[in-house]
């Protein structure tokens, strides 16, 4: 069996795995599966902080790493984050049966595997972002639907069953990382371009991605405080189940969407939808009180796993369509969602909603309903206050329509000076546009494999190697090169 056939067995099962231990490791309120140790209070007490910061500094060091320079060869990176993420769950184990310095260990382990666990994240979207969005989306909702069942099934073993499978998850896809990663091809613009050359680019990215960020840090911000608010009130099993529940409910939702759309649905549309059902959950929480939390913890932690399985999403597609270096898009939104879920949160919301609930004489779940709702209201009314006005609106339709006929002019040109045949015409002008294979696959009526045949044909005539070279070509295409190219066919 070849690399190629190994990685791609590989590849979503050991996601899946690791997944799997970013829960149970490294969110707010994690080593339930150490429950088989006496230890178990002391060394989260020591764990937990040094674990945050960690990740934190984590997210933040690599897309500023990635926008200064090139990345370091990718096996040595691979294999040195999982090494240190073993060496994490060896000061955790040791922490927690061995003899001794248990504080010190704690503390090793939660700094280890919070840089561990976060620079882990980045093998595996570097890994997605180098496939076609289809493959990319598919395995990636497969494992996340995956993790969840394996996480449910940890929680319901035995205490010190749970514990060993879940190191021999993290073992085994901590040794998948180098086989996954190194079977990948890197050649792409995405992962070769220096991004501070390119900064209109990044501004324009981060100018179209304000607003599913917006809605994915109300979510988490919201899941933080119901996260605490169930752990302070001993409802730590029901919220686990509730987060493999929401893990589950985000993988079938996307797997829904896909089939019915055929992924051509808006990532702001599914927030926009759902948004309005988060904040009348917290309302009824506000009415019915305590008996409705099962349902406001589900909803929240399934808010919370939608909304970081669709900015995975949507750093693998910019990756593929737009050229964007994964690990600055992904890098900045993973470290705003850190501070706005644990931070934010899980430490100072719930902690300011305990004392406003102690000041106005109020109960615990009155207050928490109230941030949550106002949370989500706010993030709808900052939206909406951003739209454009109709007659901008309208304005901005015929000037896109200019913008596509200078643009079909544009494709006409370059088409005839490298000689494109009738069909790669046709490709070819989608291509421009920005659509990916499967859209083209399904306006043009045939299979996915001719698309990439055609578009292969296409990248070989203009002497380019991604869509955004093909882009950057038809955008500097002026006039004067289409007049000399008219005079000459005239002549």
């Amino acid at each position: 069996m070849n690399l190629s056939r190994v990685e791609k067995i590989l590849t979503p099962v050991a996601f899946a795995f690791y997944l799997t231990g970013l829960v149970m490791f490294s969110w707010p309120g994690a080593l339930d599966v150490a429950a088989f140790s006496p230890r178990r209070e002391f060394v989260i007490e020591h764990y937990e902080l040094p674990q945050f910061v960690a990740a934190i500094l984590a997210f933040a060091a690599w897309p500023l790493n990635a926008w200064l320079r090139p990345v370091a060869k990718r096996l040595i990176f691979s294999s040195g984050i999982a090494v240190i993420t073993l060496a994490g769950l060896a000061a955790l184990s040791w922490s927690l049966t061995g003899t001794g310095q248990t504080a010190f260990f704690a503390g090793l382990a939660g700094v280890l595997l919070g840089a561990g666990l976060s620079s882990g994240v980045m093998v595996w979207v570097r890994v997605f972002a180098t496939r076609d969005f289809y493959y990319s989306s598919t395995r990636i909702v497969c494992s996340v639907g995956t993790a969840a069942v394996l996480y449910f099934i940890l929680q319901e073993l035995p205490a010190l069953w749970s514990w060993h499978a879940a190191l021999a998850m993290m073992v085994i896809s901590c040794c998948s990382m180098p086989a996954c990663i190194n079977a990948r091809d890197f050649s792409q613009s995405a992962f070769n371009h220096k991004p501070y050359e390119n900064r209109e680019r990044y501004r324009t990215q981060f100018g179209n991605l304000w607003r599913p960020v917006l809605f994915a840090l109300a979510t988490s911000f919201t899941w933080g405080i119901v996260r605490a608010y169930d752990l302070s009130n001993g409802l730590g099993s029901q919220s686990n189940l509730c987060i493999s529940l929401g893990m589950l409910l985000s993988a079938i939702t996307l797997a829904f969407l896909w089939t019915l759309f055929n992924n051509r649905y808006g990532f702001v549309r599914v927030f926009k939808l759902l948004i309005p059902v988060f904040a009348i959950a917290f309302m009824l929480f506000f009415v019915i009180g305590r008996s409705f939390a099962p349902y406001l913890s589900a909803l929240s932690s399934y808010g919370f796993s939608l909304a970081w399985l669709l900015m995975l999403l949507i750093c693998a597609r910019d990756a593929q369509n737009k050229d964007a270096h994964p690990f600055i898009v992904w890098g900045a939104f993973a470290f705003l969602y850190a501070i706005a879920s644990d931070l934010l949160g899980f430490l100072l919301g719930f902690n300011l909603a305990l004392w406003c609930s102690a000041w106005f004489s109020l109960p615990l779940e009155a207050t928490v309903a109230l941030f949550g709702f106002s949370v989500f209201f706010c993030a709808l009314y900052i939206d909406d206050r951003h739209k454009p006005e109709k007659d901008t609106a309208a304005h901005a339709g015929e000037s896109e329509k200019d913008v596509y006929a200078e643009l079909s002019a544009r494709c006409d040109h370059v088409a005839d000076r490298y000689g494109l045949s009738p069909r790669e015409r046709e490709v070819f002008a989608l291509l421009a546009r920005g659509r990916d294979v499967y859209h083209i696959s399904e306006e043009q009526f045939v299979s996915v494999s001719t698309v990439q045949f055609h578009s292969k044909n296409i990248y070989k005539k203009l002497d380019i190697h991604s869509k955004q070279e093909l882009i950057t070509l038809v955008d500097s295409f002026n006039e004067r090169e289409a007049a000399s190219q008219q005079a000459s066919r005239e002549g």
